[in-house]
């Protein structure tokens, strides 16, 4: 029987070769096995893990039931992917497809490319990009109608004026460019109307600030703030002010915001060297275990003066996600310890019972933290920091554990408070969500396929198959396998604010407190968003102004930023993710132990 990777040992041995003491001692008090705890049941447990081979992911049937399923697995990554594409780009082919049409128009009909196809190209993508700036939310949120109602006029009129003087056939304007020409007018048309009668409700134009949000009456979270914008000030400017400060300019919306910054910093981050270890998740419901990365700063060394970090990654990521690795090799360049824990299932680790991964859980994170204080001297520092999906899971523990959290602090970012809010984010639901679920679903099917084909209806698993988004998944597989009652009840219990009283976002009375669970957080928690996400609506952060009101709560809101993005520079290949992990999540966890160790040192 082959070994799995999670069982095997070959790496244990060469771990003495470059940790210091300090560190070898930290795992020894850490005290959690090397390898998968239930490896020594390995032939009782493995006809219970129903891994499946990639291969039987799916298996395409020359029937109509297999022609849908097929094309529900490819067609709406590919739309979205191609929609998307044009929306990043749309900012910049829209003016120079204008320029390009005005040289035309200026040389009087000479020297006409005879190349009609790739003239019609480029004419349908004028127009199309032009009428993405009329009429995309991010881009009229940030630029109002004005510019993309310009080019679409521009466009079309010069358009005409080239038609007018005989160049239509040299220019490429054929009967298929002016029947595309007329569905894209027609579907601009239709999103104006809808604009015209939904009003700001179609453009979802934030009703919130950007800015950073405490209880300034609350003398510890001044004095925590305090801190964080000396740490962050650099020749009399503050660096958590994103949009006014050295934010990457020419990218234009949160789209790119979001997908720039992971195309170009892709495989140039260089790996962190991960000692991992296994924390035992047991209790009368089920035997488990979650993975815990760890990575010790250069020369294996660890320091229990500097804070430690539980880093939770993405929906789909690991300590492997590029981002991650960059936050892992920041902190440890400063003598951090920090440990990434692994979500289950992910970066090829096992589920032994029947209990996949989902957002509602908390008690993985609870049993990483917890082991991690046992083994943190009562001065340090031991700080959460979440992104995405692991934002969304780390403040539902933090709200929910109370005054039991075994954090000291935290920081989530891009994961909201209540993902209620989620379920009515069409644009999301649309043009992200379908790239992330093709991933999800080749995760959940490559593994655990059988799982969900044996608890969920023959019909239960055709609608979780073809579920063509996020959500999708969300209603027909994450919610109806671990029996929530509903997709609502799903995102509810999975959300730090999913039990406040909906009508209380739109509240304008001037009660400042908040009822739920949210109330109890009892460590300093920041909460990092970008009102242009793309992924994650500014909706799930409710009124900040009455979330910090407990004082326990930070809220760095900004204007711009995308989701898991805030590129710097005008090369944001330079900057990475620095504006997130070091200024954004860094700083504040080190402004949160400067105050602890300052009032451990007045006790």
């Amino acid at each position: 029987m082959d070994i799995p990777t999670w069982c095997q040992v070959a790496q244990i041995d060469a771990e003495e070769h470059f940790l210091s003491q300090s560190a070898i001692k930290f795992l020894s008090r850490l005290n959690l096995p090397e390898i998968h705890p239930f490896c020594r049941h390995i032939e009782g447990i493995e006809g219970q893990m129903h891994f499946s081979n990639v291969d039987d992911t799916f298996h395409f049937r020359p029937s109509w039931e297999g022609i849908v399923t097929f094309f529900s697995h490819i067609a709406p990554p590919l739309l979205a992917m191609s929609e998307l594409w044009l929306r990043l780009f749309a900012g910049i082919l829209a003016p120079l497809v204008s320029v390009y049409l005005i040289r035309l128009l200026l040389l009087c009909g000479s020297n006409l490319e005879r190349n009609t196809k790739f003239q019609s190209a480029i004419i349908l993508v004028g127009v199309a990009s032009s009428a993405v700036l009329l009429t995309d939310a991010l881009y009229v949120q940030e630029y109002g109608r004005e510019p993309g109602a310009s080019l679409l006029i521009l466009i079309l009129g010069t358009l005409f004026l080239l038609k007018k003087n005989g160049n239509s056939h040299g220019l490429g304007m054929t009967m298929i460019t002016s029947v595309g020409i007329f569905v894209i007018m027609g579907l601009t048309l239709l999103a104006l109307l809808n604009d015209a009668v939904q009003g700001e409700a179609s453009i979802d134009i934030p009703d919130i600030k950007p800015g950073l949000y405490y209880n300034q009456q609350n003398p510890s979270a001044a004095n925590i703030v305090d801190t964080w914008i000396k740490k962050t000030t650099i020749d009399g400017v503050s660096s958590l002010n994103y949009d006014e400060g050295g934010s990457t300019k020419w990218l234009m919306t949160g789209d790119t915001r979001t997908g720039i910054p992971f195309l170009i910093n892709a495989d140039t981050v260089p790996d962190p060297r991960f000692i991992r270890r296994w924390v035992p998740i047991e209790d009368d419901t089920e035997k488990e275990a979650v993975a815990l990365d760890i990575a010790f700063p250069p020369g294996g060394a660890h320091n229990d003066d500097r804070p430690m970090y539980l880093v939770l990654h993405g929906l789909n990521g690991g300590s492997g996600e590029e981002y991650i690795k960059e936050f892992v090799n920041r902190e440890t360049a400063k003598g951090s310890t920090v440990c990434v824990m692994i979500a289950r299932g992910l970066m090829d680790t096992p589920v032994i019972g029947e209990n996949v991964f989902h957002g509602a859980r908390i008690k993985d994170v609870e049993a990483a933290a917890k082991a991690l204080r046992r083994v943190t001297k009562r001065s340090q520092t031991l700080a959460g920091a979440g992104y995405s999906m692991g934002a969304i899971i780390l403040a539902n523990y933090v709200a929910r554990s109370g005054t039991k959290c075994f954090l000291d602090a935290a920081v989530v970012v891009s994961g909201g408070l209540d993902m209620r809010e989620q379920a009515n984010f069409h644009r999301s639901i649309r043009l992200w969500q379908p790239m992330l679920a093709q991933e999800a679903r080749n995760i959940m099917f490559k593994k655990f396929r059988h799982l969900y084909k044996d608890r969920l209806t023959a019909e239960q698993y055709l609608s979780l198959m073809r579920a063509k988004n996020i959500q999708s998944i969300d209603i027909h597989g994450i919610a109806t396998y671990n029996r929530f009652d509903g997709i609502m009840d799903y995102y509810s219990k999975m959300s730090a604010m999913g039990d406040t009283d909906l009508q209380l976002r739109d509240d304008d009375s001037s009660a400042l407190t908040l009822n739920g669970r949210i109330s109890n957080v009892h460590i300093p928690l920041c909460v990092v968003h970008a009102l242009d996400d793309p992924l994650i609506t500014w909706r799930t952060l409710n009124k900040p102004e009455k979330v910090v009101y407990s004082g326990n709560i930070f809220m760095l809101i900004t204007q711009t930023g995308g989701h898991v993005g805030w590129p710097l520079q005008m090369n944001p290949k330079t900057e990475g993710w620095r504006w997130m992990n070091e200024y954004a999540v860094s700083s504040f966890v080190n402004s949160v132990d400067a105050h602890r160790n300052n009032r451990g040192a007045q006790q």
